[in-house]
Order: C-alpha cells, then structure tokens, then sequence
C-alpha cells in the first residue's frame, strides 16, 4: 500500500453495490445525505426540521444532473442505501418526491423539498467555502426550522469510490500527511514512490502485484475478506507471474 497518503481503506473496499452511474456524483452524495440525516436524528433535531438546503459545489454542481447527483440527494435524504435500494422502485420514489415536494426525512418525518428551492447547483463556485481549497466533489446539508432558522449544518465531500469525508475529516487527513500517514508495520512491504516499489519487488524477488496483494491482505482486518483474500492468493499469483520467469511465493496472508 502506498503511505505517501492517508489511505485507510485497502484496495477490496472499492468494490462496492451502487445504483451507478458514478460513484463520486452519485454514490458518495447518495451516502453523505443518509449520514446527514442520521447525524441530524442523533442531535434530536429531526422532528424540528422543516425544510433542508443543500448547496453542491464543483464537479457536483458542474455535471451533477447527467451523472444523477439530484437523484442519490432525494434517495439518500429519504434514508435509502446505494446497495440497500431496489432499482426498480427508484423512479416511482423521485415521481412522488418531486409532486408532492416533500419527502420523508430518513422515512421519518415529512419535510418540505422543492428542488429547484431546496437543491442549489452552484456551478460559479469551485469549494462549499469560498477561497478556501478542499475538494471540488462538495456538498453542504443545512437543516432549517418553520421559520427559516438554521439548526444544522454540516459538509462533505466524495472522495471516489463512494467514501465520503466529512469537512472536519478532510481537514484532519490532510493534516496528517505531512508528515506521511505510515503503514510501515501494518504492511510488510511500505513505500513512498514507484521507486522504491520497484525497489521492493526485486529486492523479495517478486512481481509488483504480488507485492501489493500482500499488502492489500495485511491490511484485510474483516475476517471474510482476509478468507477471500486467501483463497484467491494462489490463483492470482500465478497470474501475475510472467512468462518464463520463475516467481517467489507470495508472502503468507494469513
């Protein structure tokens, strides 16, 4: 795995159930909704909530609509899951949505949502805080009372893949990567640059996928995905070994 960034999650959590056709415009949003409204329900504001704002910025806001940006903030507002939805029950959701111009907060609580008030495309503004570089993937979720009062408010970005950082984590990551977020110990081969990868690799005599199947297993801490990761070893390292070379074993994942 690379540590020359604050990478927390290996390689196998990418693969992930979506309604597609993005996973930065679509399944990240779709997730930072739900994790709003969950957030929102924990502070114990959700029954006091009538009406919520949310502001997308950059690429979300640039080219939202075609990769269905709007969709996944209806979806995941109203409490649905990119992997827990039934793709054939989406549109009939949105058609009732988009009438009535209310939605079920979290399934919970009706709420006023007309998009073209609720729902801002800000496609002059690259970052949710103006001048201030974070992310161009940015959203901000602004929960408002009867009277127009803010009652809260927080910002998220997507990352790709579906991972999502709240503004509070995107600031701590980058925080922490410099100095680098080390893995030396979790993994048995670290490394800084394409270098010292090559470096690696001919020092334990095998082929770069090798090396970074073997890091990706070490980092495998659920124990169906080191299982997986196990059975599939012999498979992929046959695979990655080229002809006519002779390949080392791959380092053990157990």
């Amino acid at each position: 795995m690379n540590e020359g960034r604050a990478v927390k999650h290996s390689l196998f959590a990418l693969f992930k159930i979506g309604i597609g056709p993005s996973s930065s415009h679509n399944m990240g949003p779709m997730r930072a909704a739900l994790r709003f409204v969950r957030e929102l329900e924990s502070t114990g504001l959700t029954f006091k909530t009538a009406s919520i704002q949310v502001d997308l910025y950059g690429s979300l806001a640039l080219t939202g609509h075609g990769h269905g940006t709007d969709r996944a903030i209806l979806l995941g507002l109203s409490g649905q899951t990119p992997e827990g939805i039934n793709p054939a029950e989406i549109e009939a959701r949105l058609s009732v949505i988009r009438a009535a111009k209310k939605l079920e907060l979290h399934g919970r609580h009706s709420i006023a949502f007309d998009e073209a008030k609720h729902l801002i495309f800000h496609r002059d503004q690259m970052y949710p805080v103006a001048n201030v570089v974070s992310h161009p993937n940015g959203v901000r979720f602004s929960a408002l009372d009867k009277d127009g009062h803010l009652l809260f408010e927080r910002i998220f970005f997507s990352i790709g893949g579906g991972f999502i950082l709240s503004e509070e984590e995107r600031a701590a990551a980058e925080a922490i990567q410099s100095p680098l977020n080390n893995h030396a110990g979790k993994v048995p081969y670290p490394f800084h640059s394409a270098h010292e990868l090559l470096e690696k690799a001919v020092a334990a005599n095998i082929a770069i996928p090798q090396l970074m199947f073997a890091n990706e297993c070490a980092l495998a801490t659920d124990g169906a995905l080191r299982e997986f990761h196990c059975r599939l070893k012999n498979k992929f390292v046959e695979a990655s070994c080229t002809s006519g070379k002779q390949c080392a074993s791959a380092p053990s994942a157990a």
